[in-house]
């Protein structure tokens, strides 16, 4: 779901809503947390910092 989260993230940041931006950055860290495998985990905190 983290992956999900950020895509919809990024997709709110081009469309120039912020609010719903914050919304979904929130949502995929939360959801970052329940990967188990750290490389993944890596790969989507590494992507949100990029919103």
């Amino acid at each position: 779901m983290a992956f999900a989260y950020e895509a919809l993230a990024r997709a709110y940041k081009i469309a120039g809503d912020e609010e719903k931006v914050q919304q979904y950055k929130k949502f995929a860290y939360e959801a970052a947390e329940e990967i188990v495998k750290e490389e993944d985990k890596k790969v989507v905190l590494n992507d949100l910092a990029t919103i």
